[in-house]
């Protein structure tokens, strides 16, 4: 396993590099050691292969969303990354992005830093150094709100499948990714999944 030396890993649309690298320069001004495409990639290297190695030398991945919501490389990047337990994984909405942008299932649960203030703004930059900082859950990216008290302690497991993913359902907690519209219920609880979900 690669020794994880980068404290953010930076995945954006290609619409909003200009920004992202705007960014990336104030995280490091911060003292985090961030990756960034531009930084690292260099003529003749192989794309995919130096985004897989940034990911692997990463502790958290900031994923930017703008204006142009997602590009189809973020959507690979934001795919890998939720599946990597030890990665971080923070949606950061920038300046004019759209609240009500669809958002990759992968990062529904996730809890956002909202930069839409703009870059100079504390009360977003500081939270985001914060959460870059942290360290991810031992159980992976989401943690399921605690079981409701009404409901039974032990509820009927549950599982659906939906294009290859699975999703389990006991006593109400559900896990894995999907990609499909699938409603699972059991433990007291409901819980409806669907293909993509807005902020």
């Amino acid at each position: 396993m690669a020794r994880r030396i980068y404290d953010v890993f930076v995945s954006y649309s290609s619409k909003g590099k200009k920004v992202a690298s705007d960014l990336a320069r104030r995280l490091k001004k911060a003292g985090l050691k961030v990756w960034l495409d531009a930084w690292t990639i260099r003529g003749g290297d192989h794309f995919a292969e130096k985004i897989e190695a940034g990911l692997d030398r990463s502790r958290s991945v900031a994923v930017l969303v703008g204006p142009g919501g997602y590009g189809p490389w973020q959507k690979r990047e934001i795919a890998r990354a939720v599946e990597d337990r030890h990665l971080r994984v923070i949606p950061v909405l920038l300046p004019r992005a759209r609240r009500g942008a669809r958002t990759p299932l992968a990062l529904a649960g996730l809890s956002r830093v909202d930069l839409r203030g703009g870059l100079d703004d504390k009360n977003g930059m500081q939270p985001l150094v914060s959460a870059i900082k942290a360290k991810p859950s031992k159980g992976g990216q989401v943690e399921a709100d605690p079981p409701n008290p009404a409901a039974p302690e032990h509820g009927p497991a549950i599982s659906a499948v939906g294009n290859r993913n699975q999703v389990a359902s006991n006593g109400g907690i559900v896990a894995g990714n999907v990609t499909g519209s699938i409603i699972v219920t059991g433990g007291g609880n409901s819980v409806r999944v669907g293909k993509d979900r807005g902020w």
